[in-house]
């Protein structure tokens, strides 16, 4: 548990310093570009690539790789690793280059389509110039898995900090260079991203080089490749009913109208937050470890990882909905409410983010519920259940834009993902992998429940209470003093609760936060 706990933490705090950048990246874009049809053509420009990152780097080739790199490991050690990386690498490139040429040719045959709106001519541009990004992540995503299987964290995490250093000096260059044209200044932003995702790549690239490996092409087709690609083909038919799944709403929401994309991409940005630092964090942590233990046979050790990374996604996520429920009026306020970015823009975000924020919870259960699906190379169930997934957000995005706008596309997605976690629960229990929901302990979800809604009332009494003293028309600075003092306060009220309640999630998220230094002293 101390390894892991001291894992989590490294990786954590890395991906904080990624998302506070990140956010600081998309403060700058709604400032300088606002919430309009340039702002939303780049976001659609940016989901394609994104789309084959989660596709083949972090999604369906990772977890592919992890568990035939981490037996292989166990059987023919470093070298071994090494080997298979090698072989991986050098037909990945070749589909990448591949599917980025089909790609810009496809393209180039819609510019030409009649009828499309600028909008969408714009979209079309865009996606192209930022194709080649897909090359770059995709092959950095596979660097920092083989990082991951070796026990390394925190350089891999820190990847993500250079995109954003990138794009953040895209934007400054259009700030100071383009003062007239927002569409000079969307150019300048996709090169940031150009450069970002060049960066990306050298930073794992370079450290997997001093574990010793050295890259040369290997185009082999030995029994390890196989296995990976036996593993792959069902998890990327998985991964493509989820990344279609995002792409779908994403076209779903350019076409309702011209801010429905910013809005709802801004909404999951602030809940990708938690989720990032977090969620995410211990599903990486515990998947590489999850699939050593079934790579030995060992259901015992995976039970046990399993259930200790659950609860502790559990203890941060559900604080973090409340949190981010009751705070997503003064958070826009202080974080986007510059420049271009008005405050009606604040209003029209506040719905969705309220949608998505109740979905974190679901989202971090269903990410670790396909890493433990995936740890024992059981790859279908995941493609049945995204189908399900996929379809049900289809239906419920169709049947509420119309009356609900983007919130409703915000409500399906967050309807669709909890029905997702149930059924990934359901599917590990019929495994008999693990015993689900039922293998936690319940008087440790009811002390969090407790904890949260302690918290909640809180917050709810404090925003009651700045609101009678400085009156309903806070000013900037004043929604800044509120947040930096209310949600320190939040947070130790929820651990206050825990601790009084004497529950081993209080010790386990403080020692997320010191466990490294602890480590330490130690040593």
């Amino acid at each position: 548990m101390a390894d892991e706990l001291r894992d989590v933490s490294i990786v954590a705090k890395a991906t904080l310093v990624s998302r506070v950048l990140g956010l600081l990246r998309d403060v700058l874009v709604f400032a300088v570009l606002g919430v309009g049809s340039i702002n939303s053509a780049f976001i659609l420009g940016f989901t394609v690539p994104n789309l084959f990152r989660r596709l083949l780097g972090e999604g369906a080739l990772t977890s592919a790789i992890i568990p035939v790199m981490s037996e292989f490991r166990e059987l023919e050690g470093s070298d071994g690793g090494f080997s298979l990386l090698n072989r991986v690498l050098s037909w990945l490139i070749c589909v990448l280059v591949g599917l980025c040429g089909v790609g810009m040719l496809l393209l180039w045959g819609l510019h030409g389509v009649e009828g499309l709106g600028e909008r969408w001519h714009l979209g079309i541009e865009l996606t192209g110039i930022l194709l080649p990004y897909m090359i770059f992540i995709c092959l950095a995503a596979i660097l920092v898995a083989a990082l991951n299987v070796h026990g390394k964290f925190f350089v891999p995490a820190l990847g993500p900090v250079f995109l954003n250093l990138a794009m953040i000096a895209g934007l400054g260059a259009a700030w100071l260079f383009e003062q007239e044209s927002l569409l000079n200044r969307v150019y300048w932003l996709c090169g940031g991203v150009l450069v970002g995702g060049g960066l990306q790549l050298v930073t794992p690239f370079l450290a997997y080089r001093k574990e010793g490996w050295r890259f040369c092409w290997d185009f082999e087709l030995s029994r390890d490749v196989k296995e990976v690609v036996r593993l792959l083909i069902p998890g990327l038919a998985g991964a493509a009913i989820f990344q279609v799944n995002i792409l779908v709403s994403r076209l779903i929401a350019f076409q309702l109208d011209e801010n429905a994309a910013g809005v709802l991409y801004l909404g999951s940005r602030l809940v990708e937050l938690p989720l990032g630092i977090f969620a995410v964090a211990i599903a990486t942590v515990y998947f590489p470890k999850m699939a050593q233990s079934a790579s030995k046979k060992d259901g015992k050790a995976f039970m046990e990882q399993y259930t200790d990374a659950f609860m502790q996604i559990i203890a941060i996520t559900v604080p973090a909905s409340v949190g981010l429920i009751l705070l997503r009026e003064p958070i826009l306020e202080v974080l986007f409410a510059w420049g271009r970015f008005s405050y009606a823009d604040v209003l029209l975000t506040m719905g969705p983010l309220f949608w998505f924020a109740l979905g974190i919870p679901f989202y971090g259960c269903s990410t670790l519920g396909v890493r433990g699906l995936h740890s024992w190379k059981e790859m279908k169930a995941p493609i049945k259940l995204g189908a399900v997934n996929g379809l049900l957000n289809l239906v419920l995005s169709l049947l509420l834009m119309k009356p609900m706008g983007a919130e409703g596309l915000a409500l399906a997605n967050v309807f669709s993902a909890a029905i997702h976690a149930y059924l990934l629960d359901r599917k590990l229990k019929q495994q008999s992998l693990i015993i689900g929901f039922g293998g936690v302990e319940w008087s440790r979800l009811f002390v969090v429940g407790l904890g949260a809604i302690s918290m909640g009332v809180f917050v709810y009494l404090a925003m009651l209470g700045c609101d009678l003293i400085w009156g309903m028309d806070r000013s900037k600075g004043l929604d800044i003093l509120l947040l930096c003092l209310v949600i320190p306060s939040g947070v130790a009220v929820y651990l206050g609760v825990l601790h009084r309640c004497h529950s081993k999630d209080a010790h386990l998220l403080l020692s997320m936060i010191t466990r490294q230094r602890v480590g330490q002293k130690k040593d």
